[in-house]
């Protein structure tokens, strides 16, 4: 056995070797790969903090992997049904680490490595190309377990590598897109990244569209085209193993661990073409189905919210009509109002020229009694004058009259008549000047009364005045108050009506929404009336998985759904027929190669319908064959008279 090293670690080492009587070559690309694995397999490996992550410079990964834990470790973690017992962890000398190779070299043969001519002197002296060769079988087996596991009980994959299986399962993904290349292994039929960018559009539609590989493949200069690839498969958490030069280079290694991590994301074959379109031409079934419900429940919405529109439109019109009368009543108590305040300004302006024409001539009357009064006390000065006057003179007279007494005594029985006459004539004339002067006084406190009563009579006018302008102002306020009144009370309508008119709608969408649970409910009710369920053989014609399938059948009233399995029921149906659109048959055992079998069809399916609207199932003797049929075509017979009872 030859081998070629370098200091700086593994470098194109090429040997070869008793494993597989094959030629071991390894890449530093590879190395860097696998120790990338490790890293991330056994990050959280509190076992092994002190020695992860390995560093793929230099050969310290060597004298990490040398001291047998760390290969056992990788091997539990990735298998953790193997049972790793006896490890030292921090192997004290030489034999406990041989121990410790010799536990690796165990537990690998268990999972499945091929260790011919391997031994555990081989680990401890780091021989680069067989540690690599550990290595890579590990994780080739790790990768692909599940590929194994997925497909254990299809029929047919026995015989097959889990690479061949890995590339049936590449190759169905890539037919379904319509991609007519065949990928044929892991080598250079993959350098173009084609391939790669056509399946994870396949597998992972929502991620990866057609659309951006189509844009990676326009990218000539390949290896920037894989770099670009491999960007999409950062998308989906797939960005391992491999580099744009491996990709380019056709490294079979590399490019089957990529492949293998695709298939661990995304390991579901997912449905046939006639199984896509037939799901595809149910779903738009329902979708009309489901459309036309709604079609006719926005009809009757439509008609109901056109009746509300109507009747809304009706109402805004009279509210119109009731809002333009209040605008021109608004418009004629408004000009009644400027009118009466225009009134009320001339009245105002007439009330205070009568109130200064009253006031001046209350001045001029005031002025005229004042006048007056001077004249009554002239008058009354000159009575009181003329009296004094006349008393004086009367006394004079008198005295007079006395001294002619005395001088004229003699003469007294000669001149008393004279004397009497003559004092009598002076008696009526002061009697007569003194009825003048009263006369006088008289006509002056008429005048002044008069004047007294026209100043009352002017008080009374203008209290009058006042009261009628109080009573207009107190008019126009209330004739305002029942305005504001009249107009609120109509908005607050016409809010009411339109707050009716929501409230309308929204009972009739509620109505509607209600009519349309009820019949889902009534929809839910008639899938849950459980008439049979038992499992059947059912023949199954996929070009990958074609036999004898067993599947959980049930049958809802008129509803045959079938399932993997009775755990499986309470999940999505692999498919649902309707009884009433079914023709049964039994089968003769030497066309199917099985006993009790019989076969359930669609009305329109053709003679050579495989997997469209033909089923073919098989049951576990013949009472069972007959009483599933018995049963779907007493369901059919109900469905039917049911439906003509509808009509």
């Amino acid at each position: 056995m030859t081998t070629q090293l370098k200091k700086t670690g593994l470098q194109g080492v090429s040997s070869t070797s008793g494993v597989g009587d094959s030629k071991h070559s390894f890449s530093e690309t590879e190395k860097n790969a696998y120790i990338d694995f490790v890293n991330r397999t056994l990050a959280d490996d509190t076992d092994v903090q002190a020695q992860v992550p390995l560093s793929p410079s230099g050969d310290a990964w060597l004298d990490i992997i040398a001291t047998g834990v760390l290969l056992p470790k990788l091997i539990k973690t990735s298998f953790p049904d193997v049972d790793v017992v006896g490890l030292a962890l921090a192997p004290k000398n030489a034999f406990e680490i041989n121990q410790n190779h010799d536990i690796c070299l165990k537990v690998a043969k268990e999972v499945g490595c091929n260790l011919v001519n391997i031994g555990a002197t081989d680990l401890t002296e780091k021989k680069v190309h067989l540690v690599m060769a550990v290595l890579w079988q590990i994780i080739r087996i790790s990768m692909l377990k599940n590929v194994v596991t997925s497909f254990e009980h299809e029929d047919g994959i026995e015989d097959l590598t889990p690479e061949a299986i890995l590339l049936r399962w590449v190759n169905t993904h890539l037919g379904r897109i319509g991609y007519t290349k065949v990928v044929k292994g892991f080598g250079s039929g993959l350098n173009d990244s084609e391939a790669y960018c056509m399946l994870m559009a396949a597998i992972a539609r929502e991620h990866v569209s057609i659309s951006d590989a189509e844009t990676v493949l326009r990218e000539l200069n390949l290896e920037t085209r894989a770099e670009l690839m491999l960007q999409l498969a950062d998308r989906l958490g797939c960005r391992k193993f491999v580099t744009p030069k491996d990709v380019v280079e056709g490294n079979p290694r590399l490019n089957l661990a990529f492949t293998a991590t695709l298939f661990n994301a995304f390991p579901s074959l997912g449905p046939t073409p006639e199984e896509l379109a037939a799901q595809r031409v149910k779903q738009v079934e329902e979708q009309l189905a489901n459309l036309s419900s709604r079609l006719g429940e926005m009809e009757r919405s439509k008609s109901e919210l056109e009746g509300n529109l109507n009747d809304a439109i009706q109402q805004k019109n009279r509210l119109e009509k009731v809002v333009s009368e209040k605008d021109t009543s608004l418009q004629s108590t408004t000009e009644a109002y400027q009118q009466t305040s225009s009134a009320r300004q001339q009245l105002e302006a007439q009330l205070a020229a009568a109130l200064r024409a009253l006031e001046d001539e209350r001045n001029a009357r005031l002025n005229a009694d004042l006048a007056s009064q001077k004249q009554i006390a002239s008058l009354t000065a000159e009575l009181e004058q003329s009296r004094a006057q006349a008393t004086q003179h009367l006394e004079a007279t008198m005295n007079s009259y006395q001294l002619q007494l005395q001088r004229l005594h003699a003469e007294k029985e000669q001149s008393l008549t004279v004397l009497q006459q003559a004092s009598s004539d002076e008696v009526e004339s002061l009697k007569q000047t003194i009825a003048q002067l009263q006369q006088r006084i008289d006509e002056l406190e008429a005048l002044v009364s008069s004047l007294e009563d026209a100043r009352a009579q002017l008080r009374k006018e203008l209290e009058e005045r006042n009261f009628r302008v109080a009573e207009l102002e107190q008019g126009l306020s209330e004739l305002a108050k029942r305005m504001e009144t009249s107009l609120t009370g109509a908005e607050r309508q016409r809010l009411e009506q339109l707050a009716n008119a929501e409230r309308a709608k929204q009972e009739a969408l509620m109505r509607a929404q209600s009519e349309r649970d009820q019949e889902l409910e009534k929809m839910r009710m008639l899938l849950t009336g459980n008439t049979r369920s038992g499992y059947l053989l059912k023949l199954s014609t996929h070009s990958l998985i074609a036999g004898w399938k067993k599947r959980w059948f049930v049958l809802h009233d008129h509803v045959l759904a079938y399932y993997k399995d009775n755990k499986s029921e309470q999940d999505r149906p692999l498919r649902v027929i309707h009884v009433e659109k079914l023709r049964i048959y039994t089968l003769d055992e030497k066309d199917v190669k099985r006993k009790h079998s019989f076969m359930i069809t669609e009305e329109g399916a053709q003679d050579n319908d495989k997997e469209g609207k033909s089923v073919t199932l098989a049951a576990s003797s013949e009472a069972e064959m007959r009483e599933w049929m018995d049963s779907i075509a007493t369901q059919k017979k109900k469905r039917i008279g049911a439906a003509v009872l509808t009509k």
